[in-house]
């Protein structure tokens, strides 16, 4: 898949943007980022009209977590499978809603199989360059993972792990999901040297934050 850099910054900056103000007018004290109040954030200040439901599937039948619709009258209708965990339905509806705040028409694909067949091609295979609709999930986690997670504080758990070298690091990412109430899966990807030298090299360094 060949992701626009230009894209992903302006991502980036919406979902940083976005956390301003939630930290400005939402959060008071929370120990944790509230994925509600991100809801209230785009009903009330984006003005989107969202409607938010559970599937009666399990996740585990399905190749994924969550989707979202967009109707004739552009309100958004996002989906949750069922099942998971409430780190996993946080993560889900976070980056739901980030397709309510990133959606353009080209973005979009309203058939839900042709859907998933590119996504699944397009991230197993370089070559295949992948619809827009597909690369909009990917942005959209980023921007979810931003949001939860951010880039400044992923750098600070970074030297976390390098001062309890000599625990086990399987507790230690374990700890760190459980603080940000985000998976484990995605607490070790996001801290991978991977995507920390992806992220870098961007220029993000320096504009996300610590909070």
């Amino acid at each position: 898949m060949d992701l626009d850099l230009r894209k992903i910054k302006i991502t980036l900056e919406n979902s940083q943007a976005l956390r301003d103000t939630y930290f400005d007018y939402y959060h008071n004290g929370k120990p944790y980022i509230s994925v509600n109040d991100l809801l209230t954030i785009v009903e009330t200040n984006l003005e989107k009209k969202v409607t938010l439901s559970f599937h009666e599937d399990h996740y585990k039948d399905h190749s994924m977590h969550s989707f979202v619709a967009v109707n004739s009258d552009g309100s958004f209708e996002i989906c949750l499978l069922n099942g998971m965990t409430n780190c996993w339905n946080r993560f889900s509806l976070c980056k739901e809603l980030f397709h309510v705040v990133l959606d353009c028409e080209d973005a979009r694909n309203s058939s839900l199989p042709e859907h998933l067949i590119d996504f699944r091609s397009s991230i197993m295979d370089g070559a295949i360059e992948g619809s827009e609709s597909s690369k909009s999930e990917i942005l959209t986690e980023f921007a979810a993972m931003q949001f939860l997670f951010p880039y400044q504080r992923r750098l600070d758990c970074l030297k976390e792990i390098e001062a309890r070298k000599d625990e086990s690091i399987k507790s230690v990412y374990e700890d760190m999901a459980v603080r940000f109430r985000i998976p484990r899966l995605l607490v070790e990807d996001y801290l991978s040297p991977r995507l920390i030298e992806f992220f870098d090299s961007i220029s993000w360094t320096g504009k996300s934050d610590s909070r």
